[in-house]
């Protein structure tokens, strides 16, 4: 009998995001981390075999939590850049939700063709996205766009001069971190060596 192929019902996004998500809260239940993520149990299930193959986690039966050497990792990403969370500014005008972290380190030269980052959001489904800089004198606008500025991220986020705002907003909130976590790869080449060491891949067919 031939044997049938499964497709994989998550990419290799969700799994940093169950990484990031483990990491944030600390020891958390299989059930309650495909609650937060909103990804199947069978999912999560696979998703920790990765991250526990890779020594990033420990599974114990109250919880997963990181293992040393996943706290070393998590700390070295949240030196790069802050986890994706919900906003409460309508910056897109669209009636999603819009989610956005912070760039702190990022290739200089990436911020000349945003439009590709936009596009690496686009593709896995989001339904806007953006990249907005702090300036030198602290107003948060598009990158050599000076007609708008998006000040009001302030109340909701720290972010310094220099530093970058990616946004994003989709129908579902997996989606829209998807989409944020794909430009951050595509903003630092260090982010996307670090999101390798988590998932052991790059982009491959089967598991993008």
């Amino acid at each position: 009998m031939k044997k049938v192929r499964t497709l994989r019902k998550f990419d290799r996004y969700d799994v940093l995001r169950v990484f990031f998500l483990i990491g944030k809260k600390g020891k958390v239940p299989r059930g309650k981390l495909s609650k937060l993520s909103g990804i199947g149990e069978g999912s999560i299930r696979n998703i920790l075999k990765i991250l526990s193959n890779r020594k990033l986690i420990v599974i114990t039966r109250k919880g997963t939590e990181l293992s040393p050497k996943g706290k070393k990792v998590f700390d070295q990403a949240m030196k790069l850049f802050t986890l994706p969370k919900k906003i409460r500014h309508d910056v897109f005008k669209d009636g999603f939700d819009a989610y956005a972290c912070v760039v702190k380190k990022y290739e200089r030269e990436k911020i000349k063709e945003l439009y590709k980052a936009r596009d690496f959001a686009i593709r896995k489904g989001c339904n806007s996205a953006m990249v907005l800089i702090c300036n030198r004198n602290g107003s948060i606008k598009i990158p050599y766009v000076r007609k708008w500025n998006f000040n009001m991220l302030h109340e909701e986020l720290e972010v310094s001069p220099t530093q970058l705002v990616v946004l994003a907003s989709s129908k579902v909130r997996k989606i829209t971190e998807r989409g944020i976590l794909s430009i951050l790869e595509y903003l630092n080449e260090e982010i996307a060596k670090l999101f390798k060491k988590v998932t052991g891949i790059s982009k491959v067919k089967g598991f993008t």
